[in-house]
């Protein structure tokens, strides 16, 4: 492994899919493949942040599963097959920052669905799906070197009938594979996780057969995200450029401790949502108010899909739990109350338009969180904050964007960026929109080189999705403004 992937995985790597990401690059084959790796480590901070931004940014949970015994209902094939066609424009335009990102991006598409809770749906599992992928992020170094040091590595096959597509269809085909390869592991998983004992500590979540049958999913995970990196650089039109990654390096070891402390706020946050669940749960016997945003949201889309979706499993129950598992009987998910994906208690990195650095300037003069940012001056904070690049007029439109998405259920970062950039600021402004008018405004300013900057390769939203936001804001029980 290169030192520059050594610094990433120790100061970058916060999530499963950085991890995957990363230790990808090192399983790639073919010389052109090596070029492409090399240029993503050196661009490898557009590289993470598309690894993550499906989960943080974009929030399409919907696109994130392909439930395998529904008719392989879900988008992340068609997505994964949107990203590799933006990589491919990107690397043929040599636009290798952008091409970076879009691998990143298609790389979280490709490998959720490695992950069996993304291949069904079930009571069951809506219980333990948040606290098992924690327990699974927090025993990733564990299973990854079960997984290298194994004599019998699993190796994702797509050397098959998904090698000899064109276009794009062979992205789409091997995420589909993907499901298809982990889906027999939905039930037992669930059924072998050992709740109560994962909410104390994640690893002791996952027993040695949990461990086993993640050990060969992480394989296929890396090893087909490495031929996909090969396939792209194979098929892209350009010559993909030697990289020199000194400075990679350099830049990389200079913000660890940043990363470090990052990464420990990312844990903590996790543990106490995980606790709040489960608290739930043993307390009511449902899951409601802690209910995932991403079961959330494959629910409603499925039930949109279908005249009626019964939250039953889409495959027979699994057998009675071992001894050791938590029992998990039928979860109420019936009107399930939309909930804002930012709340005032958060930390303000989590906020639109908030990195780490800018987070850590704010620290510096005693904001930490979102509440805080929004209770605060703007007037006060240019003083204090001393910085030329941060204006009065920028504090507002963050402080606008905030409270959008503390308001508005549907809402997050770049969709409040978008709406505070066409002149609607608040709830009450946003509940009072035509929602043709609005879209029109949107999809104009999505055109100006801004607009490109916020939505990146994505399209601007469709009407009905706007008309969502209005629908939402309508709703809001608190609208001030500031």
């Amino acid at each position: 492994m290169s030192l520059l992937a050594r610094i990433l995985r120790a100061a970058h790597c916060r999530s499963t899919h950085h991890y995957f990401a990363i230790d990808a690059l090192q399983c790639v084959q073919t010389d052109k493949g090596r070029a492409l790796a090399d240029l993503l480590l050196t661009h490898y901070a557009g590289y993470l942040l598309g690894a993550k931004d499906p989960d943080t940014r974009f929030r399409d949970f919907q696109n994130h599963v392909v439930h395998v015994s529904d008719r392989h209902w879900g988008g992340a094939p068609k997505k994964a097959a949107h990203w590799a066609d933006e990589a491919i424009e990107c690397l043929d335009e040599e636009c290798w920052e952008d091409a970076a990102y879009s691998i990143g991006v298609l790389s979280h598409y490709f490998t959720d669905p490695l992950m069996p809770l993304h291949t069904a749906s079930s009571d069951a599992e809506t219980v333990v799906h948040r606290p098992m992928e924690w327990s699974v992020c927090k025993s990733y170094e564990a299973i990854y070197s079960r997984w290298r040091d194994s004599q019998y590595q699993t190796v994702f096959p797509l050397t098959n009938k998904s090698s000899m597509l064109s276009g794009s269809d062979w992205v789409r085909d091997a995420v589909i594979q993907a499901a298809e390869l982990s889906h027999p592991h939905y039930e037992r998983l669930i059924e072998i996780y050992d709740l109560p004992a994962g909410v104390k500590s994640p690893p002791d979540g996952l027993n040695d057969e949990s461990r086993e049958i993640l050990t060969d999913l992480f394989g296929f995970a890396i090893t087909g995200t490495a031929q996909i990196i090969d396939r792209l650089a194979n098929q892209t039109t350009a010559a993909i450029p030697p990289t020199s990654i000194a400075l990679g390096t350099v830049i990389a070891a200079i913000q660890m401790p940043a990363a470090w402390v990052l990464k420990k706020i990312d844990s903590a946050k996790e543990k106490l949502a995980v606790a709040a669940l489960f608290n739930e749960y043993q307390r009511t016997g449902t899951l409601t108010r802690h209910l995932p945003a991403e079961i959330k949201t494959v629910r409603s889309e499925r039930a949109a899909d279908t005249p009626a979706v019964s939250t039953k499993s889409e495959t027979p129950q699994p057998a009675t739990p071992s001894s050791g598992a938590a029992k998990i009987t039928s979860v109420e998910t019936k009107r399930i109350p939309q909930v804002p994906s930012l709340s005032e208690s958060d930390d303000l990195v989590d906020a639109p338009s908030i990195g780490p650095k800018t987070a850590k300037r704010f620290e510096a003069i005693g904001i930490h969180t979102v509440g805080e940012f929004l209770s605060a001056s703007p007037d006060e904070m240019v003083v204090k904050l001393a910085t030329s690049w941060i204006d009065q007029q920028k504090l507002i439109d963050w402080q606008h964007q905030a409270r959008l998405v503390t308001q508005v259920a549907s809402l997050c970062g770049y969709k409040s960026q978008l709406l505070v950039a066409v002149g609607c600021t608040n709830a009450s402004q946003l509940a009072e929109q035509d929602a043709s008018s609005l879209t029109a405004q949107i999809k104009q300013f999505a055109g100006t080189s801004a607009g490109k900057r916020i939505l990146r390769n994505t399209s601007a939203p469709p009407e009905s999705e706007i008309r969502k936001w209005i629908e939402d804001a309508s709703s809001t029980p608190v609208r001030k403004v500031a």
